[in-house]
């Protein structure tokens, strides 16, 4: 019998039950994130979290990733007296998911365990090469803005392959349909389709007079305006 809708309902009801809100650091970001303190608890299921990414017992990776998410799991709870072996594990055990296109899971360990090693432009390039813009997108908007730069760049040289008449702009069309004014600006500016999208650099930049007022840096809102 399949057990993992099971396994899935319990975590989810210990982690309503059991688990408080926690800001947590993801790269560049803080988000509130659960996080169960039993001190007992978080040990054995750290245990069972390194046998499972170690293979040594098989867990889904549905399973493993909700896991670390249910409990809120840090590197320090998985070192066990290896801090090192622990993250080397990891790297590997998300390297493999890469590899075998299993992007969402492996996505979303990135993001909770911060593996900056992993978040990178090959990692974006293979969401996009994959059709998976919306985990690009997702990982991208924890990272720094040259990592938002790189996936728009990548979105476009995905589109160019795939459009060569139309080049990027699939792209400019994609990014400006979810509001992503600052890459869709920067791919404009990249492959010269300024012309052919007046209105990104207006859309652009009302959404960083916005910003800067919100933040009452009124000196630079005017200088801009």
């Amino acid at each position: 019998a399949n057990v993992r809708p099971a396994v899935h309902m319990l975590l989810e009801a210990l982690e309503r039950t059991c688990a408080g809100l926690h800001p947590r650091t993801i790269f560049c970001s803080t988000a509130s994130r659960s996080r169960i303190e039993d001190v007992h608890a978080r040990r054995h299921v750290a245990e069972l979290f390194v046998q499972a990414i170690n293979n040594e017992v098989y867990l889904d990776v549905r399973i493993v990733v909700r896991l670390a998410q249910c409990f809120g799991l840090d590197l320090d709870d998985l070192e066990l007296g290896d801090a090192s072996g622990a993250k080397t594990m990891l790297h590997k055990y998300v390297e493999d998911l890469l590899e075998g296109v299993q992007l969402a899971p492996a996505v979303q360990l990135i993001l909770h365990f911060e593996l900056h090693d992993l978040a990178c432009i090959p990692t974006l390039s293979l969401l996009v090469d994959n059709n998976q813009d919306g985990l690009a997108e997702e990982l991208a908007s924890y990272l720094e803005s040259e990592m938002q730069e790189a996936l728009a760049q990548e979105a476009a040289r995905w589109c160019a392959a795939m459009h060569p008449a139309c080049s990027a702009c699939p792209s400019v069309k994609h990014l400006m349909a979810r509001e992503m004014y600052k890459p869709a600006h920067r791919v404009c500016k990249a492959f010269k389709l300024q012309e052919k999208f007046p209105e990104v650099r207006r859309m652009h930049y009302q959404e960083a007079l916005r910003k800067l007022v919100s933040r009452s840096q009124w000196d630079v809102a005017i200088a801009m305006a």
